[in-house]
């Protein structure tokens, strides 16, 4: 039965990935030995022609696990069909084998935007739940 369950789980999931344009996986800080990086996905709309128009989208998930299918390869393949690159922030979180907390996960977003910013007219971020927070404080918070 589990086995039959993961596998109905698995199939949709593999789906909506296979359905995105191809993906480029970016990690944010590449001399670090740390094994829960921050990255982000890319997904150009064309990959022949980049998009002016670009958004970062910060998936939810209370800072303890990044909800990265329906909050972030869905958002993101739904921007694509708009004719929108969409960047897909994995930021680090917080659990039993991780102990990130706040500037870590504003970090993360941070250096997304800065390596992102330069290539496009248009750059927006978008978030759900404690994405939506990263989101909103990563544009409102004051910089140095």
């Amino acid at each position: 039965m589990q086995s039959l369950l993961s596998r109905l789980f698995i199939v949709p999931l593999l789906l909506s990935i296979s359905m995105l344009s191809a993906q480029i996986r970016t990690v944010l800080y590449p001399n670090s030995p740390d094994t829960a990086q921050g990255y982000y996905l890319y997904f150009p709309a064309n990959p022949e022609a980049p998009s002016k128009n670009a958004i970062v989208v910060c998936p939810g998930g209370g800072y303890r696990m990044v909800a990265i299918d329906h909050e972030g390869l869905q958002v993101a393949k739904w921007l694509n069909e708009l004719g929108i690159d969409a960047y897909v922030l994995r930021y680090r979180i917080s659990n039993d084998q991780f102990s990130y907390q706040y500037p870590d996960q504003q970090n993360d977003l941070n250096n997304t935007i800065a390596a992102v910013r330069k290539q496009y007219k248009k750059l927006g971020v978008m978030g759900f739940s404690a994405g939506g927070h990263l989101a909103g404080m990563g544009l409102t918070e004051k910089k140095n």
